[in-house]
């Protein structure tokens, strides 16, 4: 949408920024039936801790796309009020935002508590996205703000390096299993080049994990969460079940990377929503155990995923574009 219909999106992000709580909450969605109906998240409350991060992504992704600096302008202080609020999520100073344990992100499926790495390094791409905006507001108090809080966050995103790997969550603890959104931030970071949200040395060694351990463990997907020697994590539909959209999109990034075997895992992910005719209705997830849509009937079918393999070609399509 942002590449080939910019004023759509920017559309969008008007009406998303007028949305915002007055305490600076950015909402879920604008509406499931109606505009008029605007909600705070799935399982809200408790307000989830990855929307506004998402929020302030979005922006400057319409900004590096489109070049808009009036936009900017217009929506920057409902952009600082969204890193405000959540600052105020960060209960023990460290850096960055922790779970309550009652499905506080868009994992909302499982009970997850403490310090996260999909939100943390979600959160570390957009503390970059801030400091170029607010360098671009010449924000000097604001930028200093950001920089201190991405160098504590980055912190507390390395304590959760386990050698290969970013640890999953705090709680409850699965000990090293290999989580596929660990690094969730970097395909954020990949779009915006704004660097790598840890060591690049990291980054790979963490994708080379997730391709060896979450892309082996299942012949028809790759499912969220899995152990090398206990296999899929049962504990929810959200681990044992892939994302088509996250495995795109993370195969996005490792192909970026230049680590291997990406195309093995998109192509084996892509032919099971062939053979069960799900091209244009990827469902939300599907059983890694069985390769069916899980539950097999009536829940978010004609999701959000058709335009994940995007990520694959998003480079690309940019480098087209800047010759036209």
């Amino acid at each position: 949408v942002v590449l080939m219909f910019p004023e759509l999106e920017k559309s969008f992000l008007k009406q998303l920024t007028n949305a915002i709580r007055d305490d600076g909450y950015v909402p879920h969605s604008l509406g499931i039936y109606s505009l008029d109906h605007v909600e705070d998240g799935t399982t809200a409350p408790p307000r989830w801790k990855d929307l506004n991060t998402t929020y302030i992504l979005l922006v400057y992704r319409y900004f590096k796309r489109s070049n808009d600096a009036d936009f900017i302008r217009e929506v920057y202080p409902k952009l600082v009020k969204a890193f405000e609020w959540v600052l105020s999520q960060d209960r023990d100073g460290d850096g960055a935002p922790e779970l309550s344990g009652d499905g506080d992100t868009a994992f909302d499926a499982m009970s997850v508590k403490g310090v996260d790495s999909y939100t943390v390094s979600t959160w570390l791409a957009a503390l970059m996205a801030m400091r170029e905006v607010a360098r671009l507001m010449n924000d000097g108090s604001t930028l200093k703000r950001i920089e201190d809080t991405l160098s504590r966050a980055r912190g507390v995103y390395n304590r959760l390096w386990l050698g290969d790997r970013f640890k999953a969550w705090d709680e409850p603890d699965f000990g090293k299993a290999s989580f596929l959104a660990q690094i969730w931030g970097e395909w954020w970071s990949m779009l915006l080049d704004l660097g790598h949200v840890a060591d690049e040395d990291k980054v790979k060694r963490a994708m080379e994990t997730i391709i060896r351990v979450n892309g082996s463990a299942s012949p028809y997907t790759t499912p969220n969460l899995v152990d090398e020697d206990k296999g899929i994590i049962g504990y929810s539909p959200q681990t044992y079940s892939s994302w088509p959209r996250l495995v795109f999109s993370m195969m996005g990034v490792a192909r970026e990377l230049g680590v291997d075997g990406w195309l093995k895992i998109t192509e084996k992910e892509w032919s099971n929503l062939v053979r069960q005719g799900l091209t244009w209705n990827q469902p939300s997830r599907i059983d890694g155990r069985t390769g069916k849509p899980e539950p097999e009937r009536g829940f978010l079918d004609h999701y959000i995923g058709s335009p994940a393999p995007w990520s694959l070609t998003y480079r690309y399509a940019l480098s087209i574009l800047r010759t036209r």
